[in-house]
């Protein structure tokens, strides 16, 4: 197994099974510098498109879901336990190198993002549910996210598996560039319906234009990474998707919450939607960088 941890001067240090550590050649500086305008340019997205998102709703929408949360509680069964199992059977069932299968485990247990809360929008979606169960997957994340990957990476870590290092401030940041334009959105909605359409409208249109620059950029950092994909994690790129919609169905058709509205923001939730969904796009670029 190899593990990775950055050091000051932007190498990696590689420490593999065998103890021996290893430094990789530092990341040219035109591509440190890409890479960070990436980020900016996402972060900046996210906070733009929840404001807008937050804009687009009610407050007693979302308290029309808390007194009846059946709908966020199907998607955390979904979120925390059905897709990391998917991904361990995934990983089996394509006989995964342990540094291949550890990434699928590490995008299987993520919390979903904001992505999906914008496409729930375009389509006309339950988007109070959509934002209700991004907050509360992100904040189950700080449980369910290392006992999944704890759980499940026991088969080819065994007693190293607490080495694996769960992103808490990360997941932390994300909560709160979520919630925080939400409540902010829903504020001005209540006061000025008018300026929170336009806000609504803008923040949607940011998000395709900021979404795409940062695809661009990604595809010119990593495209070698691409070229050097196999099959299989291809295969399993685009299976996991296909097999989270239908259990997604399956767990909503039994729990009778299959409604459009709800459907779309299930199936989103879990990036389901693959090539179609905004999330489902990065996901799959996550899942094959991670992997490879």
């Amino acid at each position: 197994m190899v593990f990775m941890k950055s050091t000051p001067s932007s190498s990696m240090e590689l420490t593999t099974e065998l103890g021996s550590n290893y430094t990789l050649p530092e990341r040219e500086h035109w591509k440190v510098v890409l890479d960070n305008v990436a980020t900016v340019i996402i972060t900046c997205n996210t906070i733009t498109l929840m404001l807008g998102m937050g804009s687009a709703i009610w407050v007693r929408d979302i308290l029309s879901h808390m007194r009846r949360p059946c709908g966020a509680v199907i998607g955390l069964v979904g979120q925390f336990g059905v897709l990391p199992a998917t991904g361990f059977a995934f990983s089996l069932m394509f006989g995964f190198r342990p540094y291949e299968a550890l990434g699928v485990l590490i995008i299987s247990c993520s919390p979903g993002g904001a992505f999906s809360n914008f496409f729930t929008f375009w389509v006309d979606g339950d988007l109070a549910l959509s934002i209700m169960m991004t907050t509360c997957s992100s904040i189950v994340a700080f449980g369910g996210m290392p006992f999944n990957v704890w759980l499940y990476s026991q088969y080819w870590l065994a007693e190293d598996a607490n080495s694996i290092k769960i992103p808490f401030i990360s997941i932390i940041t994300s909560l709160a560039l979520i919630t925080g334009p939400v409540v902010i959105g829903m504020i001005v909605r209540h006061y000025n319906k008018r300026v929170a359409s336009i806000i609504t409208k803008v923040a949607s249109t940011l998000g395709w234009l900021s979404f795409g620059a940062a695809l661009v950029i990604w595809l010119i950092l990593y495209w070698e990474i691409f070229t050097r994909a196999t099959p299989l994690i291809y295969a399993a790129s685009i299976l996991m998707p296909i097999t989270g919609f239908t259990l997604a169905y399956v767990l909503a058709k039994i729990s009778c919450q299959v409604k459009m509205s709800f459907l779309f923001k299930f199936l989103l939730r879990h990036d389901a939607i693959f090539r179609i969904s905004q999330e489902a796009v990065p996901q799959m670029i996550s899942f094959i960088i991670v992997t490879s």
